[in-house]
């Protein structure tokens, strides 16, 4: 079985915060406790669905985290609604990267540990299938920004699986 994983998450020490914004979105959802600066939400939906509408319905910074394990890594930063920085990299068929909306420097300012900041910039300059595979940069994205709820976890998952990602993961609570 392969990952398909999307999750979104918000620049705030507060998790009322995305239990609001999913009452906005008027979907239901997971919210996570909040750890390094991070709180995590899944709203219930397909992948790739919610985007747009969780960054325009959330006035702050969103990370928008994609990763299907056969397919591609993506990442999207939001602040305000507005797009200031996306990275996307599919292997399905062939590699292709699209980084001309990356502002690395967004992500390098969100970084745990600013001397990780070559090791960030290194992961966007990953151009081959074999380097992509062995390195996981979507993995090490998320851990070099701190962010821990992103693996195996996605809002298309809740219908069939909600109750159980709540249960292993103390502090979730489902929203809607």
């Amino acid at each position: 079985m392969s990952e398909f994983s999307e999750s979104y998450h918000l620049r705030t020490k507060n998790k009322e915060e995305g239990k609001d914004l999913l009452k906005r979105l008027g979907v239901r959802g997971i919210v996570f406790d909040e750890s390094n600066n991070w709180v995590t939400i899944l709203p219930e939906g397909d992948l790739n669905s919610q985007k747009d509408n969780v960054a325009a319905n959330y006035n702050g910074m969103v990370l928008h985290y994609m990763f299907a394990e056969d397919h591609a890594w993506v990442v999207n930063l939001f602040s305000n609604g507005v797009l200031i920085s996306a990275y996307v990299c599919a292997w399905d068929p062939e590699l292709y990267i699209e980084k001309d909306k990356l502002d690395v420097q967004r992500f390098v300012d969100l970084l745990i540990d600013q001397g990780d900041r070559e090791k960030l910039i290194q992961l966007f300059c990953l151009d081959t299938l074999d380097d992509i595979f062995s390195e996981m940069p979507a993995y090490k994205l998320a851990d070099l920004l701190g962010i821990e709820h992103y693996q195996w976890l996605a809002g298309h998952d809740i219908p069939r699986h909600g109750e159980e990602i709540v249960r292993s993961n103390p502090g979730a609570e489902l929203v809607g």
